[in-house]
């Protein structure tokens, strides 16, 4: 029954690798495939317990000894990706982005990457991730966080209850209730129940707690076969289709409890080998190798080789993907397993070296902000560089958050996070900034606000800005301004990365290339154009072509923005050059 059941469990990874991988490619594909990494999470929680009780109940569990079996299986693989995506990014990456993936080399390297993408990035769904070659790494941090604290818990509960296991099911219990409760409840950010392991243990316990589940005596072959067939066309549904369910996280829900009758099925029946669920259990003992190698090669694909994500895209990153992930299972995860098995020390020196290597390198690009090259599309010398370059011109408004003087210029005030400042930079950088005055106010709240409605009264302008694509801002404008004096800024964006465009700066026509917006943010952008009029600033029309796509370098061959949507300072003197202002000041 073992090599039955491990056949058909392997299936199951077959099928969640494959939902993973078609997912990342732009998401397109299979819009719920993400879930397949729940179903790695109730299948790894699963074979933990299995492991723990075993060893406990012939008194041999060693809390070390599983935890290093599991650090020699995890940690090589991570250190290899970490360390092919820190060599093609020194060669491919823009500052930024290379800066960005020092840090999760560095967090990668200590698991701990679900850390930092909930800390910077905050958003899975973030469009910038498809760009970061170890985003995914975010699972293997979860997964080993877990590793490390619940065998813990239940060997203290185990010498505590001097022995006994069913102390142990009943923490396992516990500690799913509680996370589950955790997850459900509104106590915590998406950001943080989507990255932290409290919210995720449940996945996790709940294939623990398989393990304690009763097995039937006389199992009806004909019905069990039946219900497997509906549990895996469930979760066929949810990894395939596109379809809502009232509650956010029902889907996830679904996904981890009907994976974990299907797993107890898997123990209470057996079935005949398949040819084609044979297939999916061969991809599925190569998972992690596949796992860890998608994600670099969908990363590099859209930054540095294609922005397409057609059939003819798909089948050749599918490939390259099958490609690099067999190299890596069989000359990596396949041998240093069996060595893992004899001695783990040779398996750990190494990596102790690699992750040492790859930690160095990285702080040494973080702390140079990322550069390693003259670049000077952004004006960057490799010689004279700081971090946070950048952000620190975007951020020159904040001291501009005070009350107008007594002067006699113009009093502006522009409202908006980081894309008001961008229009308080554009404004400072144009031919009236010695005629103007400007007031910048972050909205934090509507309290905030209040503090500086005397401040938006005095304004003879008012300028509202947004950093997101909608067609209906009327629920965010100030309600004590006049119309007549209130205008909106509407939203600019310069496409998802600049690493497509930079990947071929060596061509003649480089800095003539131009990117297509999404229909939908072009749509809104004529929207609000028609409804506002002469109150409303059209910021992509302003650098828009004729035939519909949008300029990404200013006249004098500089990126309008590093990261495609804040400016630098040649894209604000750009937009101050090539927008009309001269009316703010005819009037005066």
């Amino acid at each position: 029954m073992g090599e039955s059941r491990n056949y058909r469990i392997d299936a199951l990874k077959g099928i969640a690798i494959l939902a993973v991988v078609l997912y990342h490619f732009g998401g397109g594909y299979l819009p719920f495939g993400y879930l397949g990494v729940d179903i790695f999470f109730v299948i790894s929680g699963y074979f933990m317990m299995k492991s723990i009780v075993k060893a406990m109940q012939n008194g041999s569990f060693g809390y070390w000894r599983f935890l290093i079996g599991r650090v020699t299986r995890l940690w090589p693989l991570v250190l290899i990706m970490a360390a092919i995506s820190l060599g093609l990014g020194y060669f491919l990456m823009l500052p930024d982005d290379f800066e960005n993936l020092a840090e999760s080399v560095i967090a990668s390297n200590v698991f701990a990457n679900n850390i930092l993408s909930c800390i910077t990035t905050k958003n899975y769904w973030d469009v910038a991730n498809v760009f970061k070659p170890l985003m995914h790494t975010w699972y293997v941090g979860v997964l080993m966080q877990a590793y490390v604290l619940l065998p813990a818990v239940y060997a203290a509960v185990f010498k505590l209850s001097k022995g006994k296991i069913n102390a142990v099911k009943i923490a396992a219990w516990v500690i799913t209730l509680l996370s589950l409760a955790a997850y459900i409840l509104p106590v915590a950010t998406s950001a943080e129940k989507f990255y932290y392991l409290p919210y995720r243990a449940f996945e996790i316990t709940v294939g623990s707690l398989l393990v304690f589940a009763p097995k039937l005596k006389a199992p009806r072959e004909k019905l069990l076969r039946a219900v497997k067939i509906v549990c895996m066309a469930v979760i066929l549904l949810l990894l395939c289709l596109n379809f809502d369910i009232p509650a956010a996280s029902a889907k996830l829900l679904l996904v981890v409890f009907v994976t974990a009758i299907l797993l107890w099925l898997f123990e209470n029946s057996e079935e005949r080998q398949v040819p084609v669920v044979k297939a999916f259990a061969l991809l599925g003992k190569a998972s992690l190798s596949i796992y860890l190698c998608h994600q670099v090669v969908v990363a590099y694909m859209y930054y540095a080789v294609t922005g397409s994500s057609d059939i003819r895209t798909l089948l050749l990153y599918l490939a390259v993907v099958a490609v690099l992930s067999a190299a890596v299972y069989l000359l990596a995860e396949k041998p240093l397993g069996k060595l893992a098995k004899k001695n783990a020390v040779c398996i750990l020196i190494p990596a102790v070296v690699l992750c040492c290597i790859t930690a160095v390198l990285s702080g040494m690009v973080y702390l140079n902000a990322g550069v390693v090259r003259d670049v000077p599309e952004l004006g960057i010398d490799k010689t004279n560089v700081h971090r946070g370059m950048h952000a620190e011109y975007c951020d020159i408004p904040y001291a501009w958050d005070r009350d107008f003087s007594d002067s006699d210029k113009i009093k502006i005030a522009v409202i908006g996070d980081s894309f008001g400042r961008d229009w308080a930079n554009i404004l400072n950088e144009s031919s009236i900034s010695d005629k103007i005055e400007i007031s910048y106010i972050f909205p934090h709240s509507a309290e905030y606000m209040g503090k500086r409605q005397a401040r938006l009264a005095e304004a003879d302008l008012v300028f509202r800005t947004f950093s997101s694509s909608t067609a209906d801002v009327s629920g965010y404008l100030p309600s004590k301004v006049p119309k007549e004096k209130l205008y909106i800024v509407g939203y600019k964006n310069f496409g998802s990365s600049n690493g497509i465009l930079y990947s071929r700066r060596g061509d003649a026509d480089y800095f003539d290339q131009t990117i297509k917006l999404d229909a939908e943010v072009l749509a809104n952008n004529r929207i609000l154009s028609e409804q506002y009029g002469d109150h409303y600033i059209d910021m992509i029309g302003a650098v828009q072509n004729a035939d519909g796509s949008v300029r990404v370098f200013t006249d004098d061959g500089h990126f309008i923005s590093q990261d495609c949507r804040h400016l630098t300072k040649y894209g604000a003197q750009y937009y101050a050059r090539i927008i009309d202002l001269s009316w703010i000041t005819d009037g005066k």
